[in-house]
């Protein structure tokens, strides 16, 4: 799983700065099973992320990030509470959500005027799993609706609508889960196919 966080209208880092003067706005954007090893921007040669590695010329890029769980259902209740997967409980396996008891990032940030929205892939993201806890808005797109293209142009229409507003929003795609059908003319960019 990659994940990326965009800070829009972030104020500089010098110190007091930031207390006085909070940013726009934060995007999530999370990317289930992407591998960090067949991504430009750390070090593999061939064209697979062109998008990624321009986003990442203007970002930090972070060497080491590892999931607290095996799953993208556990990985995300870490991501959203900041807990270990023992602290929150939440588990595909035994069928437990998030419970209402733990305090999530978008609860948080609403506490304090923030706009909060998702637009995920659904699966094990549903709202029936409590992740949708705190989110102004929380859309679950069936499969084959779930590509990052459509979770961005929700975003950006969500977006257009909270100009003023200073915002959360969290971004999810299965895009490049399994079962894997890219395009001839991605897998053309790749060179010649393997054969046995």
């Amino acid at each position: 799983m990659s994940c990326v966080l965009i800070a829009v209208g972030a104020p500089s880092c010098r110190r007091g700065v930031i207390a006085s003067r909070p940013a726009q706005g934060a995007i999530l954007v999370s990317l289930d099973t992407l591998r960090p090893d067949h991504l430009g921007c750390y070090g593999y040669p061939l064209p697979t992320s062109t998008n990624i590695d321009s986003l990442r010329r203007e970002a930090v890029l972070f060497r080491t990030a590892i999931a607290h769980g095996p799953s993208t259902f556990v990985s995300h209740a870490s991501m959203l509470t900041s807990l270990d997967p023992p602290r929150h409980g939440a588990s595909s396996n035994r069928r437990t959500a998030l419970s209402s008891s733990h305090l999530t990032l978008a609860e948080a940030v609403r506490a304090h005027g923030v706009a909060t929205a998702s637009f995920n892939g659904g699966g094990r993201l549903d709202p029936a799993y409590g992740l949708a806890q705190g989110f102004d808005v929380y859309e679950s797109h069936v499969a084959g609706g779930d590509t990052l293209a459509s979770m961005v142009d929700a975003g950006l229409a969500w977006l257009g609508q909270h100009r003023a507003d200073r915002f959360f929003l969290f971004l999810h795609s299965y895009e490049v889960h399994a079962p894997y059908s890219p395009a001839a003319s991605d897998l053309a960019a790749l060179g010649p196919p393997c054969t046995g």
